[in-house]
């Protein structure tokens, strides 16, 4: 639902992709929200979404490498807001264990690459959709219709 939301919030001169860290059906830079939602849709030809299990993302380092694969990408497209949404539940953001070095080198990685690409990330890590649209409302509506209203 929050990824086809975001689609559907495009303006019209506005583009898109869809991009998996690991197995999917991508969907390159376009103004096309049926192609996009499509994508979104069916990450894999057959498959539900979910059908990756998170084991085969070791130390979660597959969602930074490719956010800093887009990043990259993105780095020679000149005068345009850039935006990268992570929907997701494997991003690591402590550096401890087995696996801290690795995590720490490609977060660092990443940041450079956006910084470099003038490119602004959010991070939405959905375990429980629900509880996430809970704690959203609990900390910011209030604050946000005091603001707005």
């Amino acid at each position: 639902r929050v990824a086809t939301s975001a689609v559907n919030r495009l303006g019209p001169d506005d583009l898109g992709a869809v991009v998996y860290p690991l197995w999917g059906t991508p969907q390159n830079f376009t103004a096309d929200r049926q192609g996009l939602v499509a994508a979104i849709q069916q990450p894999f030809m057959g498959a539900s979404a979910g059908a990756v299990s998170p084991a085969e993302c070791r130390c979660g380092l597959c969602s930074l490498e490719t956010m800093t694969t887009v990043a990259d990408a993105l780095r020679d497209v000149p005068q345009r807001r850039k935006i990268l949404l992570f929907i997701g539940r494997v991003i690591p953001i402590q550096s401890m264990g087995h696996c801290g070095g690795r995590v720490r080198e490609a977060r660092q990685t990443l940041l450079r690459s956006a910084q470099v690409a003038n490119l602004t990330i959010h991070v939405l890590d959905l375990i429980d959709e629900e509880d996430w649209v809970r704690t959203i409302k609990g900390r910011y509506e209030r604050l946000l219709l005091e603001i707005f209203a």
